[in-house]
């Protein structure tokens, strides 16, 4: 079995078409000997929100973690985006422990495909051929 770290390594504030500003956070997955896997993918909060509405519908018995409050642009600061940071890292970490999760191939996509559905890595299904995501491992707490 293969572990995995999942990382939301920095984040980067943005403009979207319309102008409106937003923070992309920058996630990284990758196996624990940094061979075989290596995602990197850019979310949005309302992404994450939007996940977390998928899997509250498809497994309504589960008890997700909470995810952060949504709050407005004027909340940008620097300390709130890392504030942010860290507790949506905590986040992802606490949904892929969650054993029916494990397998949920919404939760691999997101961290794995860019919002469009592109992968981030030729190699992303190879790699977790025999791999559940209850493998994913926080290795930074």
């Amino acid at each position: 079995l293969t572990y995995f770290k999942i990382v939301i390594e920095s984040t980067e504030k943005k403009k979207d078409l319309k102008g409106k500003s937003y923070i992309s956070y920058v996630i990284r997955t990758k196996d624990s000997n940094d061979t075989k896997a290596n995602w990197e993918t850019r979310r949005r909060f309302s992404e994450f929100d939007e996940l977390h509405s998928i899997l509250r519908q498809k497994f309504p018995r589960s008890k997700l973690p909470s995810l952060p409050r949504k709050r407005g642009l004027f909340s940008y600061g620097n300390s709130f985006i890392e504030k942010r940071r860290v507790a949506l890292q905590q986040y992802l970490t606490s949904l892929i422990s969650i054993g029916e999760l494990a397998k949920s191939a919404d939760i691999f996509k997101f961290l794995t495909e860019d919002s469009k559905g592109n992968t981030s890595s030729r190699r992303s299904m190879m790699a977790l051929d025999n791999v559940s995501m209850l493998a994913l491992l926080d290795e930074s707490t």
